[in-house]
């Protein structure tokens, strides 16, 4: 326990080394001109992403770890422009932050970005483990057959009660892009929040079917596939950021639980990938034109540059930070400590937002900067409501989000899937976040683990009869 805790200390003493080293390291390049700038920039990154991959591979850390997926999502959607500035890249679709704000606020951008992403990654190093150890505060092993029954059960309830709610909002949206032809207009005309969570509660009853099946891999393969493309349909409505977390979680999750991948399998992902980031291109026109499906043949022929246009449709999320450190420079915005609190814990109440008109929940960036073609991410979040003191919140998130994944790989180690599946929504609003809001989290595991508690209460005092038919049915 003691050699433990100095390892912790340690690791703290070396990220706080670090981060001033970056810091200083920083400010120093943002003194230079734009041309050396662009340089020395994209250099240091280049060096801390090879740091951390080394850190990676010293600490065993794994690719599809959460927290390693979010370090290097934030690279990609943070720093996507700088290369593509450094070869003087044309950009066809998104305008650089640099072409429209003052060079010294995209380089405060750049600059609190990388040292937020640093913040994170230590974190999950300070909670990480390399091996895990058996310990009488997780459950006993569980035998999975003594549970099947009340998996399916579970599963499948959430999901015939959540589908057409889900299917409901993506054709809402479709409806209203049709209708209004702007994507600002489903900010305007969307479902609540809280119907949408009950939508997404169709992702946690998928990963309990996917998890009853495990014994069936074609089934459970077929499964996982008809999710990945349903997903996919979803991005056409404009929701980029969350189809990709959607994707990326649920590979995460069967991963985890299902079938662990090897180098091989994930380089076959990441070759699917590329071709999904095709049709990415594709579906970014929807925020700027609405769904206006004549655009189509015009972007596939102009799209000749897949790589290129990938950084320049991902690295567009630095725009958002510099829009808010830019509207805080010049007085029209102030950091919202206590809203980010309130917007948290108040989000967990049902209907919160009628409860509480005058409270945003999960769009306040968008709402009161007018960005609404922007979205929004954890950078930008976290300089709003904390301004440069974000970096302790993300580091802290960065703790909390390693021992959470702890905890998971410790429930599938003993086979205890139930406790997994509350995790799931909260999981995927993790990804999100990379682009779109840091809060709500706290609302999807809430909600999760009454449901599913719930529906656990529900199984037990249900007549065994009605449950042993239910069973016998098959997929």
């Amino acid at each position: 326990m003691k050699s433990l805790n100095k390892k912790k200390i340690f690791i703290i003493l070396l990220f706080i080394m670090y981060m001033t080293v970056q810091f200083i390291m920083t400010s120093w390049i943002n003194t230079f001109s734009y041309n050396e700038w662009i340089i020395a920039i994209n250099s240091l990154i280049l060096i801390d992403i090879i740091i951390k991959l080394i850190i990676i591979k010293l600490l065993r850390m794994k690719i599809l770890s959460l927290t390693v997926l979010l370090v290097f999502l934030s690279y990609l959607f943070q720093f996507g422009h700088l290369i593509l500035l450094l070869f003087g890249y044309e950009f066809k679709f998104m305008t650089p932050g640099i072409n429209v704000y003052p060079l010294s606020i995209y380089k405060e951008a750049i600059q609190f970005a990388l040292i937020g992403i640093t913040s994170l990654f230590f974190g999950g190093i300070v909670a990480h483990r390399a091996k895990q150890v058996s310990s009488d505060k997780y459950h006993e092993l569980i035998n999975i057959s003594k549970y099947r029954i009340r998996i399916k059960f579970i599963g499948f309830t959430l999901l015939i009660t959540s589908l057409p709610i889900n299917i409901y909002i993506l054709a809402n949206r479709f409806l209203i892009l049709l209708k209004y032809g702007k994507y600002n207009a489903i900010f305007d005309y969307d479902v609540n929040y809280t119907v949408e969570l009950f939508g997404d509660l169709m992702f946690i009853g998928i990963f309990l079917i996917l998890v009853y099946y495990k014994d069936k891999p074609k089934i459970s393969k077929r499964i996982f596939v008809l999710t990945l493309g349903y997903i996919a349909l979803s991005m056409f409505t404009g929701f980029r950021g969350k189809a990709m977390a959607l994707i990326i979680a649920n590979i995460y999750f069967y991963n985890l639980t299902i079938e662990r991948f090897s180098t091989r399998k994930i380089i076959k992902i990441i070759f699917l990938g590329v071709g999904a980031l095709f049709l990415l291109m594709i579906i970014r026109n929807t925020r700027k034109y609405g769904l206006d499906l004549q655009m189509i043949p015009e972007i596939i022929r102009s799209s000749n540059n897949l790589f290129a246009e990938t950084l320049e449709e991902f690295g567009y999320t630095i725009n958002v930070t510099c829009e808010v450190i830019s509207q805080i420079s010049f007085g029209k915005a102030d950091h919202e400590h206590l809203k980010f609190f309130l917007s948290e814990f108040a989000s967990v109440i049902p209907f919160a937002s009628h409860i509480f008109p005058n409270q945003e929940f999960g769009t306040m960036i968008v709402k009161k900067l007018g960005v609404w073609n922007m979205g929004t991410s954890y950078i930008a979040d976290t300089y709003y409501y904390f301004g440069y003191f974000g970096w302790l919140i993300l580091f802290i998130l960065g703790i909390f989000v390693k021992k959470v994944e702890n905890k998971l790989e410790a429930y599938v180690d003993k086979k205890n899937y139930l406790m997994v599946a509350p995790f799931v929504l909260w999981v995927i609003s993790m990804l999100t976040m990379v682009r779109s809001t840091l809060v709500l989290g706290l609302r999807y595991l809430a909600w999760s683990y009454i449901l599913i508690k719930l529906l656990n209460y529900i199984y037990i005092f249900l007549p065994k009869r009605s449950i042993n038919e239910f069973h016998e049915n098959k997929f």
